[in-house]
């Protein structure tokens, strides 16, 4: 999230990475506006970054459609910002490009009996990239952020914690009762190790600023809107890494200019490549698609709030009915997706595999819309972000889909950061929702979609206390298989009430220049940069 096969670098066909299923955490693994640089990261500046070897370029131009909403990984939840945080600020563990959980900051690990004490035994001499020593009080301020920060979607992932105790060399973690998901919790990037030292002399704010980390990089500028430059971190764990002394992910609003970027030489790899570019730019001299195995989801974000009618669950029912799903993955996927009956991926654990599909019947949605009080239908208004032409094409089969059972969609488009705005104060209708897990367990979906109060139900206004309660047994059941049942069964009540109803499951594709290798995203969307190199 069997060894991943790389970016092709040699001619123009398209490379499909292959990774496993994601694989059950073991218990123990052993080791195998311009924003100037705060002042700790411009202590770090002051140790030249490595010097790119020969015949390489010294800089990875990284363009995607959006800015990072938020560099602090303890609240941040766009997939822009979470898909950085690992090559700023790793933790004692991460996922790796088979969806698998294996070392990072710590070398090796242990569970005592009774499930309660976990020790991790880090990896000698850890440094931030400031050259300061990493100690437990960085340990101890980084996980009592995670559990403590109110405004954070993911405090329930260090809830669980009861003390932090170490040294230089170990970090001991005493939780309050056995739990299933613990190990993949410490994956999550709210989970990374940050300097409490860089933390304070920002005056206890990432306001505007970042966090500094022990990970591969260090972000040294961010012009909102516009790009973030990291430098190699001079300390980094691993001898000789990263390969590249510079990363500069360009923000590039439009699929086309980005496309056109890339041909021209002007950066090394894009994200979010439509996929019915993939094939012509495929072909392109230079040019490679690699797929990525991904837990990525596409869904219709059902807003009851602000339409009425969708709070009416035979409405949802009916909308189910009156979409062809195998249409819309055939005209939109191209081949890089499939179906999911579910709001969990296929591709992750959990995932019930009994869910029926929902039946394509334009006479039975109209019955049930009438049944329902809408005989002649209802308006939505269809949000997408401006300049994506997936979104677009989903808006343009949806709007002709839905017109067949009289319900009348109106397409509107606006840029990311205003939707954004919009959508977390509940006034928007109807958007596309994407998410992609990013740890191999099914508990972060399950709990974003049902914390009413933090996001409303994934900004539906959907809530159910019935899947609460099965969600709570869930985190406690040491039993796979039993744990698993429960998931199923929170699992069908999403799918019979149509709570956050999926399109597709698709893979991630990323064009990247054939001189670049190196690149691997994991099942789980995190970005491994250290590797990457561009030859000249």
């Amino acid at each position: 999230m069997v060894a991943a096969s790389l970016a092709a670098c040699g001619g123009s066909s398209s490379t499909t990475a292959t990774t496993a299923a994601p694989a059950a955490p073991a218990e123990t693994q052993a080791a195998a506006e311009e924003t100037e640089a705060p002042a700790a990261t411009e202590a770090a500046a002051e140790t030249e970054a490595p010097a790119a070897e020969g015949g390489f370029a010294d800089t990875i131009v990284f363009a995607r459609p959006a800015d990072p909403a938020d560099l602090d990984p303890t609240i941040g939840d766009d997939t822009y910002s979470t898909r950085m945080y690992h090559s700023i600020i790793p933790g004692l563990v991460q996922v790796d490009a088979k969806g698998e959980i294996v070392p990072d900051l710590a070398e090796s690990w242990e569970v005592s009996d009774d499930g309660l004490t976990w020790t991790f035994h880090l990896h000698p001499g850890l440094k931030f990239a400031d050259g300061s020593d990493v100690t437990i009080e960085d340990w101890q301020f980084s996980f009592d952020r995670a559990k403590n920060t109110e405004e954070s979607y993911w405090k329930y992932t260090a809830a669980p914690i009861v003390s932090v105790e170490g040294d230089n060399e170990t970090v001991i973690i005493t939780i309050d009762e056995e739990n299933p998901a613990f190990l993949a919790y410490l994956t999550l990037f709210n989970m990374g190790l940050q300097s409490k030292a860089h933390f304070d002399e920002l005056g206890g704010s990432y306001d505007g600023a970042w966090p500094l980390g022990a990970g591969a990089y260090y972000v040294t500028e961010w012009a909102h809107d516009q790009y973030v430059a990291m430098d190699a971190n001079p300390y980094y764990y691993k001898e000789g890494y990263p390969k590249t002394p510079h990363v500069r992910f360009e923000t590039v609003g439009e699929d086309n200019s980005r496309v056109m970027m890339l041909q021209g030489g002007e950066i090394d790899i894009m994200s979010d490549l439509p996929f019915s570019s993939a094939a012509v730019t495929d072909a392109a001299d230079g040019v490679s698609v690699v797929e990525w195995p991904s837990t990525q989801q596409r869904y219709l974000v059902l807003n009851n709030e602000a339409n009425p009618a969708f709070a009416d669950v035979k409405v949802r029912q009916a909308l189910m009915m009156g979409t062809d799903f195998q249409q819309l993955i055939d005209m939109c996927l191209y081949g890089f997706g499939q179906k999911s009956n579910s709001f969990l991926s296929p591709k992750q654990l959990g995932y019930n595999t009994k869910l029926p599909e929902y039946t394509y019947d334009v006479e039975g949605a109209k019955a049930l819309l009438a049944e329902a009080g809408y005989p002649d239908g209802f308006d939505v208004t269809f949000t997408l972000r401006a300049g994506n032409a997936l979104f677009e094409q989903i808006g343009t089969i949806i709007q002709d889909q839905w017109s067949k059972i009289g319900v009348r969609v109106s397409i509107e488009s606006m840029d990311n950061a205003a939707l954004r705005e919009l959508q977390n104060e509940m006034k928007l209708d109807m958007v596309i929702g994407t998410w992609t897990d990013d740890m191999p367990d099914p508990s972060q979906l399950t709990q974003y979609l049902l914390d009413y109060e933090t996001n409303h139900g994934f900004y539906t206004n959907w809530k159910s206390d019935a899947c609460n309660e099965l969600f709570a047994q869930a985190s406690k059941e040491m039993d796979d298989a039993a744990r698993y049942e429960l998931y199923d069964q929170i699992q069908q009540i999403c799918h019979d009430e149509v709570a956050l109803p999926s399109l597709f499951n698709a893979n991630e594709i990323v064009a990247q220049r054939d001189a670049l290798t190196g690149f691997v995203q994991t099942p789980y969307g995190q970005y491994i940069l250290e590797d990457v190199t561009v030859a000249e």
